[in-house]
């Protein structure tokens, strides 16, 4: 519920908020994803009573493509940072590893975030709204 201040009466009025996210969820995605732990967490919600419109909400990335994404980032750092003799120095060598974890972190869970590519351990959400200026005029 929503109080507003009634001008005279000192009481409040309340509104319900009907929220709607922004995101429709399917099993399996996630928001977050950290070892031996992956769920939605994050949501972006707006109030279906006020004008504004959800156009549309970006895809988020699945597991498969966050670590296809970190093992092509972490190949192009190998291409790119090679030594003059070819080989790896060590702290470019790493960069070729997943992230050091500590012991024991099943295979699955190598790419979790944050990772060489994914900076948080959330995936942004994103998505585009419609504000309408004015009762009259529906444009944004």
């Amino acid at each position: 519920m929503l109080g507003k201040e009634v001008p005279g009466t000192g009481s409040l009025s309340h509104q319900p908020l009907q929220m709607r996210s922004a995101y429709v969820l399917k099993p399996g995605q996630f928001t977050n994803w950290v070892p031996d732990f992956r769920a939605a967490l994050d949501v972006i919600l707006y109030d279906t009573h006020s004008r504004l419109r959800c156009l549309h909400a970006y895809p988020l990335c699945s597991a498969e493509e966050i670590t296809g994404l970190d093992q092509q980032n972490r190949s192009l750092l190998s291409l790119t940072t090679r030594s003059t003799e070819g080989s790896l120095t060590e702290k470019q060598a790493t960069r070729e590893s997943p992230l050091d974890r500590g012991e024991p972190i099943r295979e699955a869970d190598l790419y979790a975030l944050p990772n060489s590519t994914f900076p948080s351990d959330h995936l942004a959400l994103i998505a585009d709204f419609q504000i309408p200026l004015d009762s009259n005029n529906m444009q944004t």
